[in-house]
């Protein structure tokens, strides 16, 4: 379980301002908010790659990962960023295989049974295996992200954090991708979405977080449609909002 605690991070001005939030384990939640809400700040403080302003923590299970060590956190916490800076010469299997780094001792480390076992199964359940051999600089935006995603599967964490996943792939794949993670939350597994497409945050999350203004308003997507939250932090008149989603 996640705990945020006074939590507020800056750049010029205040992205999140005194955030005091729990966020349960074992759910698919949606992060949703304007553009420059703190979205993707939110991510890199729940990874740890970022740390609270002096007085705030940000805590898993009761540990502040920013004072973990790289691998450690990496064997808690899975994150696909928007951005991913990739070796165009690697192979799709090399890849995904790469996200098993932070149980290996050293880099070419061969993979146990096990976790041959592991690539396959999820390098399968992605639809990448007849790209497998092919160089990453062949692959399409939409294949390519499905590796970068395949990636972070394979490193079996707990938690995934994932930044617009969805945004370079077709809607058969956005679908199956969501699926995807609406299972691994079933199993136990807490999954966190930042996602621009409100109709999929709304059809698949189980709970938002929606950003306004510093602050992180928490609750089932129902409960935001119902009060007009959502309506209110996008700056739509409610029955604009509703034809968009398809409420009308």
């Amino acid at each position: 379980m996640y705990q945020l605690e006074n939590v507020s991070y800056a750049f010029k001005q205040t992205v999140l301002d005194a955030v005091t939030l729990p966020i349960p384990s074992g759910r698919f939640i949606g992060v949703v908010g304007p553009n420059g809400s703190g979205k993707t700040t939110l991510l890199r403080l729940l990874s740890g790659f970022y740390q609270p302003r002096p007085g705030g923590r940000a805590l898993l299970d009761g540990q502040d990962l920013t004072k973990l060590k790289p691998g450690e956190r990496a064997r808690k916490v899975a994150v696909v960023t928007q951005l991913n800076v990739l070796n165009p010469q690697f192979k799709v299997c090399e890849m995904i295989g790469l996200g098993r780094a932070p149980y290996h001792h050293w880099f070419w480390q061969r993979p146990s049974r096990g976790e041959k076992e592991l690539l396959a199964r999820i390098t399968a359940e992605l639809q990448l295996t007849e790209l497998a051999g092919r160089r990453l600089r062949t692959l399409s935006g939409g294949e390519t992200q499905r590796v970068v995603i395949a990636r972070a599967l394979v490193q079996d964490t707990p938690v995934l954090l994932l930044d617009e996943p969805v945004n370079h792939l077709d809607i058969h794949h956005q679908l199956d991708i969501l699926r995807y993670f609406q299972r691994l939350a079933a199993s136990g597994r807490t999954v966190l979405v930042v996602l621009h497409d409100l109709r999929l945050a709304c059809r698949f999350c189980e709970q938002l977080l929606v950003l306004d203004r510093g602050k992180i308003i928490s609750g089932a997507p129902e409960e935001h449609l119902r009060s007009g939250l959502l309506a209110r932090v996008f700056d739509l008149p409610e029955e604009d909002f509703a034809a968009l989603l398809g409420l009308s």
